[in-house]
């Protein structure tokens, strides 16, 4: 039987370049993407022209109300009850951020205002309404 000579010096080593370069890629397409993702819902929003944009991109939580009045934390559906208590204990860690409502200009005013309502209950202090930018 004939046995084969190793080559002196030769290293097995992983070379890890690729593998770091595909998962920055990924990490920035998942910051590219999470703010579309959160959109994702269909809802007619009222449409306004605004002056300013008084809305901080970082720590956002959205609650929102849909045609048939049913509600949302970010894109996850929760029942008023979930919702609130969810709502609370994110204030709880973010004391003083604004709970901002998305919610269709099909449902009935008086559901905007009980979940505005609810909302300060659950503890929010300030509850801005977001529109769609004419």
């Amino acid at each position: 039987m004939k046995r084969l000579k190793r080559a002196e010096g030769a290293v097995a080593e992983i070379n890890v370049t690729p593998f770091v370069d595909v998962l920055l890629v990924l990490v920035v397409v998942l910051l590219v993407a999470s703010p579309i993702l959160e959109r994702q819902i269909k809802i007619d929003l009222p449409k306004e022209q605004l002056k300013e944009r008084s809305v901080k991109a970082d720590r956002r939580l959205i609650v929102t109300l849909d045609d048939k009045g049913r509600t949302y934390l970010g894109r996850k559906r929760l029942k008023e009850e979930e919702l609130f208590n969810q709502v609370g204990l994110w204030l709880a860690e973010h004391p003083g951020d604004r709970v901002n409502l998305r919610a269709s200009r099909k449902v009935r005013y008086e559901q905007v205002t009980h979940l505005m309502a609810r909302l300060k209950q659950a503890g929010a202090e300030r509850v801005g309404l977001l529109v769609e930018e004419e």
